[in-house]
């Protein structure tokens, strides 16, 4: 029977798991951010499915052992080496759940210090995500990170542009 919306209407159990599932997935993108911006890149590694997909502007690797290669490899060049010294903020992420499956876009922008110790945007992108739940957890079955606005190590500590 329709509900007022005109759709279905669902068990108060599956708008339950509906609102545990946009939870997890909400708490994933934060501890992606916090991880990544801590250097915490075996911690966020573990945020991926096991055939996980990174695609990067300038690399696409799989698996989070690989996930955790490449973010290391980022440091000095894309990425401050020290935590604290760059930070990133995530914004509007727009989540579209499947069953066991979810697809998400939002927008991401990493902030630097300039000359003089003032925050500066460095560079602005989004990602397109494909989430999946692996072994109960949800996990990023593909991450798409695309830069729209700034250029490689734009903006990092310690390099010039």
């Amino acid at each position: 029977m329709p509900g007022s919306s005109g759709r279905p209407s669902a068990t108060i159990e599956d708008r339950l798991q509906r609102l545990e599932d946009l939870n997890e997935i909400r708490h994933l993108f934060l501890d992606y951010g916090r991880y990544l911006d801590r250097k915490e890149f075996e911690s966020c590694s573990k945020l991926f499915a096991e055939k996980g997909e990174f695609v990067l502007p300038f690399d696409t690797v799989v698996g989070p052992d690989a996930v955790r290669d490449v973010m290391s490899s980022m440091l000095g060049r894309d990425l401050a080496v020290e935590p604290g010294k760059d930070m990133h903020v995530f914004a509007n992420p727009s989540i579209e759940l499947d069953g066991d499956r979810a697809t998400a876009t939002s927008f991401w922008i990493y902030v630097t210090p300039d000359a003089e110790g003032f925050p500066q945007i460095a560079q602005f992108g989004h990602y397109e995500d494909v989430l999946v739940r692996e072994n109960g957890r949800w996990r990023f079955g593909y991450r798409n990170a695309l830069r729209d606005i700034g250029i490689p190590g734009g903006g990092v500590p310690g390099t010039a542009r």
